[in-house]
């Protein structure tokens, strides 16, 4: 039996997994803006309070929740798993998960899950590509 080896073979899986990985690091980073960007502009339709002397209007349940104290979009930040091939996005603030979801109390104002659907797309053709220019 005749054999032969490809040399550097072990070299390209890495090579794409680099790839990947940069592909998933600039999506990552992309739905952290996007949520953040939710944030900024959710239109203020709803209920008016005031805090401090401060007037706040809230965003109306369904929509990203309005920046108020600035707390919400200073706390999310980007993780990194498995070597870079997994990204995560994460809000710290104690109420994250609450605006997110709603409460008993209060109606969702999603952000994270409607900014993750806005970029899937972008996230895939990125990852394509630096895969595409990896193995060129």
């Amino acid at each position: 039996m005749a054999k032969a080896t490809v040399s550097g073979w072990d070299a390209v899986p890495q090579k794409i997994r680099q790839a990947a990985a940069r592909g998933v690091l600039a999506g990552t980073e992309s739905v952290r803006n996007e949520a953040i960007s939710l944030i900024n502009n959710s239109p203020p339709t709803g209920r008016v309070y005031t805090r401090n002397g401060v007037s706040h209007t809230a965003s109306s349940p369904g929509n990203p929740p309005r920046t108020d104290t600035g707390t919400l979009i200073n706390q999310i930040r980007t993780e990194y798993e498995d070597g870079g091939l997994t990204g995560v996005v994460v809000s710290a603030a104690e109420y994250a998960k609450h605006l997110e979801f709603g409460t008993e109390n209060m109606e969702a104002r999603p952000y994270m899950r409607p900014a993750l659907q806005n970029k899937t797309r972008e996230i895939q053709e990125t990852i394509l590509s630096e895969i595409g220019k990896a193995l060129k």
